[in-house]
């Protein structure tokens, strides 16, 4: 890859997270750099394959985290490699924070994020299925894991969006602990007595509405 296209992801994923993905485009990113809108486009002829790099770029990253999350033995792995995820997701937090109008937007972004998404959704069901009997109940059901797993996904795919909203100002990583403890609450419930007691100081991370 070459440093003219390296430097152009870097700098458009930092003026993506700090103004929008909707409000900053390729001309802006030209100016700011000091270059022409043609060099520019030379290497990303339209907003779509800049986003498109960017986000194969998270996927690469996150591929690798995901990877140990869906490999994890135990629950705390498991929230530990959730905790890795965020941290990467907070990088590029303009992608889940636009998620919605880029798959409105680009057709086939939409389903190469599609098709990442049901993947790793069934890989999650199959990492908890593979924990009934040792860190979850033995009568978990698969409704339970179904349930589970739509929280840690919706937790995933939105935690971004909320902490816009909810803590615009707060420390990231507290922020992310924070998102970590709402899955593992999500966990308490079919989780093991002796797997409860692994969880308890995720729990305890949640940030109350009074310090938002």
């Amino acid at each position: 890859m070459s440093d003219t296209r390296n430097a152009l992801m870097e700098r458009a994923c930092e003026l993506f997270n700090e103004h929008g993905l909707q409000t900053v485009g390729v001309r802006d990113l030209a100016r700011d750099l000091d270059l022409s809108p043609g060099n520019v486009s030379y290497y990303f002829p339209r907003k779509e394959n800049l986003v498109e790099a960017l986000m194969e770029e998270l996927r690469e990253k996150n591929g690798r985290n995901m990877a140990g999350l869906l490999d994890a033995t135990s629950l705390a792995d498991l929230l530990d490699r959730y905790r890795l995820v965020f941290q990467t997701q907070y990088e590029y937090r303009f992608l889940a924070r636009a998620v919605v109008d880029i798959v409105e937007t680009y057709p086939r972004l939409a389903v190469q994020y599609s098709a990442v998404d049901r993947e790793r959704t069934r890989a999650l069901a199959t990492a908890f299925q593979r924990m009934i009997g040792t860190e979850l109940h033995s009568d978990t059901t698969s409704a339970t894991v179904a349930a589970v797993v739509a929280t840690c996904t919706l937790t995933a795919r939105f935690w971004l969006s909320e902490t816009r909203l909810s803590f615009n100002d707060s420390d990231p990583g507290s922020v992310i602990d924070h998102y970590v403890a709402v899955i593992a609450h999500a966990l308490w419930a079919p989780a093991t007595p002796q797997t409860r007691e692994a969880l308890r100081p995720y729990l305890e991370r949640i940030i109350p509405t009074d310090q938002r």
